[in-house]
């Protein structure tokens, strides 16, 4: 199950990176799994500290997981 997990972290950091922000919806399609489920890994890459370089922000209430830009 970890390299599930850890692939689904990857394609969240992939998207944010890319695209600046992320829908919970969008990334359940994406990767074919639960709201519950992308939250728990936008919670778990928070509190991991998880970072592509940038911050990591989700903000979970909005159902959204945003990337602020670099400046």
């Amino acid at each position: 199950m970890k390299v599930l997990t850890d692939e689904r972290k990857r394609h969240i950091l992939h998207v944010l990176d890319r695209d600046g922000m992320a829908s919970v919806q969008n990334l359940c399609t994406d990767m074919n799994t639960s709201p519950s489920t992308v939250r728990r890994d936008l919670a778990d890459l928070e509190s991991e500290a998880y970072s592509n370089g940038s911050t990591v922000a989700p903000n979970v209430a909005a159902g959204y997981a945003m990337n602020p830009p670099s400046a």
